[in-house]
């Protein structure tokens, strides 16, 4: 009866409110959620998705990182009652994505360690859904890291590890890692003619998923996925540019090096990179023959119509989460576009600057009890169901990067160049 009931509250989750639905406030629908049909009925579609956490910290202070503020003698009073109201609300939002389309993937920014990791996939009624992470201790000084979160029925990770930053003229890495990981997809296809939906998985004789359709025989599509958390503008926008450079020189190196090895690769990055898409520092991430799916036709005029995205400082929306992916791949993404999940119950009235504002979990030292201060960002990742429909493999290109896109790990081109 527990389980029951436990099943039941997740596939409700996306119908609750807390009374912080704003009536007449949100977004429309076509700015938060997709509309277009899926590319063909027969082809397996997941949703991949980015989440800043804002804080995700654990209540124990930890003698290698500075995270003093986040115990029950720090400033935020941080104890196992807030630390408890911060993962449901997070839980909230990941079943809410869920129940509205299978989440595969889903990156995260902000979050500690294992241990608050663990409390999310196994202390909440996700662990019903077979969630599971990787996640990778970082050098950053307060201890925030990034992971990924998938499920376990959709997705199998074969290789994962940290990929250090260093950024000139230091010799060694200080601020978070990005996160590699490779995930086949263990979702199948069915068949045109069974009946059944294009993302539901085949039950066995007893009646439960198996999470693979008895026909399929297909070779396994591979995912190459980079989780970033590119470094802030503590300091200065200008002061620190060239660290956000630097980072993004590496995810360049490192999708170029994919690339080179399977020109077919399926390579999706995601992350806060603590910048618009337009910025001059993320120009390597948006040159051919990539797309930074916040930077594409489709993403701007709505972005400007709409004013909201999916981060807001004082009275200003940004949009500072990103998706970045090979343009080839573009016809398989729901929409063509990127998409914020702008549910009411993840926003409230923004008094002080007017309209609404992300509901997070603090402003300051004052406990607010909400979300964060990031919106979530996703796609709709439509599979092909036959091989023969995959990606066409074109010869790589493995020349040097452009004379104007600095090479990796070496210092910002000059002005003009």
């Amino acid at each position: 009866m527990k389980i029951l009931l436990l099943s039941c509250l997740y596939h409700w989750i996306p119908c609750l409110t807390d009374g912080t639905t704003l009536s007449g406030t949100n977004p429309p629908e076509s700015i938060s959620r997709p509309s277009t049909a899926m590319p063909q009925t027969d082809s397996v579609c997941l949703r991949i998705a980015f989440y800043n956490m804002e804080n995700f910290f654990d209540y124990l202070h930890d003698s290698a990182k500075d995270d003093h503020d986040f115990t029950p003698q720090g400033i935020k009073g941080w104890g196992n009652a807030k630390y408890a109201n911060k993962r449901n609300r997070l839980f909230k939002v990941i079943a809410a994505m869920d129940a509205e389309h299978s989440l595969a993937a889903m990156g995260l920014a902000e979050v500690e360690n294992a241990r608050v990791l663990r409390d999310l996939c196994r202390g909440t009624p996700l662990r019903y859904k077979n969630f599971d992470f990787v996640h990778f201790e970082s050098p950053d000084p307060r201890g925030i890291d990034v992971a990924l979160l998938y499920r376990k029925d959709l997705l199998s990770i074969d290789t994962s590890y940290p990929v250090p930053l260093i950024i000139p003229p230091d010799s060694v890495a200080r601020t978070r890692d990005m996160l590699y990981v490779r995930a086949f997809v263990e979702a199948s296809p069915v068949p045109p003619d069974s009946g059944m939906s294009g993302n539901r998985l085949s039950k066995d004789a007893s009646g439960t998923g198996t999470g693979k359709h008895p026909c399929a025989n297909r070779k396994k599509t591979c995912l190459h996925l980079f989780v970033c958390h590119f470094p802030s503008k503590y300091g200065g926008a200008t002061e620190t540019d060239h660290k956000r450079a630097a980072a993004a020189r590496l995810l360049r190196q490192r999708m170029d090096s994919l690339s080179c090895k399977d020109s077919s690769a399926i390579i999706l990055a995601m992350g806060d990179l603590n910048t618009h898409a337009l910025d001059s520092v993320l120009a390597p991430l948006r040159s051919q023959p990539y797309l930074n799916l916040m930077a594409s036709p489709t993403w701007r005029p709505r972005f400007a119509r709409y004013r909201i995205g999916s981060h807001k400082f004082r009275e200003e929306w940004s949009t500072i989460d990103h998706i970045i992916l090979p343009r080839r791949i573009l016809p398989w993404i729901r929409g063509k576009q990127a998409f914020v999940f702008a549910r009411g119950f993840l926003l409230q009235s923004d008094e002080r600057y007017m309209g609404i504002k992300p509901f997070r979990s603090f402003y300051g030292a004052r406990h607010l009890g909400g979300y964060s201060d990031h919106l979530p960002v996703y796609i709709d990742l439509c599979l092909p169901a036959r091989p023969d429909d995959r990606f066409e493999a074109r010869t790589p290109d493995c020349r040097p990067l452009e004379p104007n896109l600095p090479g990796p790990n070496k210092e910002p081109a000059a002005a003009g160049a």
